[in-house]
């Protein structure tokens, strides 16, 4: 049986400037944008992740967006 995928659905809406960073062990999306005044949605949405639990990996580079 074919399984059905749901949309990803993530928004353009977040600054287009920003520093990148790697993740390190430990640490979630939230503490992560409060350490760079960013925000979590901001972040998710530039890195089109839809599920931090599940896509923020160790080692991985994001881009974390923040107003200039």
């Amino acid at each position: 049986q074919p399984k059905i995928s749901t949309p990803v659905h993530s928004s353009e809406d977040y600054p287009k400037t920003g520093v990148t960073y790697t993740v390190r062990s430990g640490e979630t999306l939230n503490a992560i944008a409060r350490a760079h005044g960013s925000t979590a949605k901001h972040i998710q949405n530039a890195n089109k992740i839809v599920n931090p639990s599940r896509d923020l990996q160790v080692g991985q580079t994001i881009f974390i967006p923040v107003t200039p």
